[in-house]
């Protein structure tokens, strides 16, 4: 029984743990696959007209894509918080909000109630959105960021992208400390409009080497967080590439999705295992034990004192499948050599402490 009770709290104590294990990894406040998008719209002052059009259009498109179990959130070039040190600077336009029918409504509104008439603090407005996504996200949700900007960073006081996301370390470029942009935890799908051509504009606002290089950091923003960087000549374009963008987010969370989908049924498999083996434990101790008390002499005693003396019963109780020594001594040393039934011999059985007549096949 000992050893049925020990394998029984051993079978639970694994089933426990498994459980606690899957409820543990379980994701409290998202299904598998959903996805926390934060839009970063550049609201500048060379976004007017037709390109805020645009702009505009494909940020809508997009949040009309997402699923209702989804959610959005919207930061733009705005009116600046108020522990930000400058006029302008990352404004949430719109907190994360469940993309439903009304939702969604709630999410364009904000957009179109936007005006571009600002300056580019891009990089101190992708850290921003990534602190609030990182910061306010569901466990189980695929984070992104789609920023869109058509001109070069001109004002930043906190993020640079030099170094890894968070990590402090002094920029010459910007004159000052920053946070880094690089290796975010997001993954970041950056959209830049006719930045090749900043360098052929009437205002000539960069050398060629000097846009080359702007793309090339935006590009490292991007792809060191496993998004992507795009590239768009005419304001157009965007839609098409806020699609396919939509596209690639979706496939990332699939993936993930597929992964915890298998996780569980490892887990499930688990569980299931530890069932059987205890089940079978049980079973396999209770035979072994039911057959060690087959074999022992008070059972062969209680059948003797139960079971009336035929044919059969003598062929079952004969020993000769167990080492038997004679002795022709009783245990209190008197003799008793033959059967008080037929006269015949007695045999002294030490491992059933008792004496055997071979005529009549039984124990005396």
């Amino acid at each position: 029984m000992k050893k049925i009770g020990s394998l029984f709290i051993c079978g639970m104590l694994l089933i426990f743990s498994s459980m606690i294990l899957i409820m543990a990894s379980t994701p409290v406040a998202a299904s598998e696959g959903d996805i926390d998008a934060t839009l970063v719209i550049d609201n500048s002052m060379s976004m007017r007209w037709d390109r805020w059009e645009q702009a505009v259009k494909a940020s809508t498109n997009f949040v009309n894509q997402m699923d209702e179990d989804d959610r959005a959130a919207v930061y733009a070039f705005g009116s600046s918080p108020s522990d930000y040190p400058g006029r302008y600077g990352p404004s949430r336009e719109k907190e994360f909000t469940q993309t439903t029918n009304t939702g969604r409504r709630e999410i364009n509104d904000a957009i179109e109630g936007m005006s571009p008439d600002y300056w580019t603090p891009l990089y101190d407005t992708i850290g921003y959105a990534v602190d609030y996504s990182v910061e306010e996200m569901r466990d189980s949700s695929t984070g992104a960021l789609v920023v869109m900007t058509d001109g070069m960073d001109n004002i930043n006081h906190e993020f640079y992208p030099s170094h890894d996301y968070r990590e402090k370390e002094y920029v010459s470029e910007a004159g000052g400390d920053r946070y880094g942009l690089l290796n975010c935890p997001q993954l970041i799908y950056i959209v830049g409009l006719d930045i090749d051509g900043l360098s052929e504009s009437s205002m000539n606002l960069a050398t060629e080497d000097e846009a080359e290089e702007y793309i090339g950091e935006l590009k490292n923003i991007a792809e060191s967080s496993g998004g992507s960087y795009y590239s768009a000549e005419e304001a157009e374009e965007l839609d098409d590439i806020y699609q396919e963008i939509h596209e690639e987010i979706e496939e990332e969370a699939r993936e993930d999705s597929g992964f915890l989908s298998n996780y569980w049924w490892v887990l499930t498999f688990i569980v299931i295992g530890a069932v059987i083996a205890t089940v079978v434990a049980i079973a396999m101790s209770g035979k072994k034990t039911d057959y060690q008390q087959r074999q022992s002499p008070a059972h062969w005693q209680q059948r003797r004192q139960q079971q009336p003396l035929t044919q059969e019963n003598r062929q079952q109780q004969q020993p000769g499948q167990v080492p038997i020594q004679e002795s022709t001594q009783q245990s209190d040393g008197h003799q008793k050599n033959q059967c008080p039934v037929c006269g015949g011999h007695l045999r002294y059985i030490e491992q059933y402490e008792s004496w055997y007549c071979d005529t009549c096949q039984e124990y005396k």
